[in-house]
């Protein structure tokens, strides 16, 4: 478990969340849930 880089990935999620937040609001809330699914989907799968 300790293969994975989370933290290098959380902090990127983390940047693009807060920039979309801030451009489109609640569409761009929505974008980053499926976005961060996706990726724990990826995580779960490996």
């Amino acid at each position: 478990m300790t293969k994975f880089p989370t933290a290098r990935y959380s902090k990127v999620s983390q940047g693009e969340a807060q920039g979309t937040i801030r451009t489109n609001g609640s569409k761009a809330k929505i974008q980053n849930l499926m976005r961060l699914w996706i990726f724990c989907n990826r995580v779960l799968v490996y």
